[in-house]
């Protein structure tokens, strides 16, 4: 069963009620970053996820839409930012489970040099009533999961 959530646009990154944010520098270039954040090597760098497919056709951008299985959930996105080496944005539309009434992942990508870069993988989200009682518990979770994501992305992106 699928869920629809609130539409969303990238207004929201400036007013969304709740924040989870990682902040890393890589030592990779934005180029290689951008590749990942994309979804290169995705089941190397988000260990929760079962699967992916774009409903979509390439190449992908802004407009692109795919769905997402983690372990414990399927998400449908759509990405409304997608500049190659400086960022990528996208809300999700239809969630399995009823846990926000909005979310977007912006993933931003500042060069800092020669083969240097940093990444702040930032999730905007406004919880729904129901995860509003589970709040407390649920956001480390999240979190965690969240941070490993970057953590994972920095350390493929700086393999040699």
């Amino acid at each position: 069963m699928w869920f629809h959530l609130a539409p969303t646009d990238l207004s929201f990154l400036d007013h969304s009620p709740r924040r989870i944010e990682h902040a890393l520098e890589i030592a990779a270039s934005a180029d290689r970053v951008f590749a990942l954040a994309a979804g290169e090597r995705f089941h190397d760098w988000l260990t929760e996820l079962v699967a992916c497919e774009w409903t979509s056709p390439a190449p992908h951008g802004v407009g692109s839409t795919r769905i997402v299985a983690l372990d414990t959930l399927a998400v449908k996105e759509r990405f409304v930012a997608w500049e190659p080496g400086r960022r990528l944005a996208f809300v999700i539309e239809e969630c399995t489970l009823p846990l926000v009434r909005r979310m977007m992942e912006h993933l931003a990508i500042e060069p800092l040099g020669e083969g240097r870069c940093r990444l702040v993988y930032t999730v905007h989200y406004e919880p729904s009533i129901l995860m509003t009682a589970v709040h407390p518990v649920a956001r480390p979770i999240f979190a965690r999961m969240f941070g490993r994501a970057a953590e994972r992305i920095k350390a493929i992106a700086e393999e040699r």
